[in-house]
C-alpha cells in the first residue's frame, strides 16, 4: 500500500511541477460582458474553490486579470478578505 501511495505522490508531485511549468497566457477581463461568463468559469475553477488560498491571495489574483473599467472598479477596494466577497457580488 505504501508503493501504492508513494507513485501517487510522484504522480501529483509531476503534475503540480508540470502545470507550474506552463506559461499559459493570462485571460484579461477589461468589462466585455460577452467573454465574462468564460473568463469567471476559469477563474473559479483554478483560483475560487482552492481552499488552499486566503481570500487575499484569491483577491490579488482576480485583480491579475483585470484591466481597463473592470480593473478601475476594483481598485476602488482595500484588499481584505470582505471586500473579495463584495468584488465578486458586485
Amino acid at each position: 500500500m505504501s508503493a501504492l501511495r508513494t507513485s501517487s505522490n510522484l504522480n501529483a508531485s509531476n503534475l503540480e511541477n508540470t502545470a507550474s511549468a506552463l506559461k499559459l497566457p493570462k485571460p484579461r477581463f477589461s468589462g466585455d460582458s460577452g467573454i465574462f461568463v468564460e473568463l469567471f468559469n476559469c477563474f473559479d475553477n483554478a483560483t475560487g474553490s482552492n481552499d488552499s488560498l486566503t481570500k487575499i491571495e484569491k483577491f490579488l489574483r482576480l485583480i491579475s486579470l483585470l484591466s481597463g473599467h473592470a480593473c478601475n472598479v476594483v481598485n476602488g477596494f482595500k484588499i481584505s478578505e470582505q471586500n473579495y466577497d463584495s468584488c465578486l457580488n458586485s
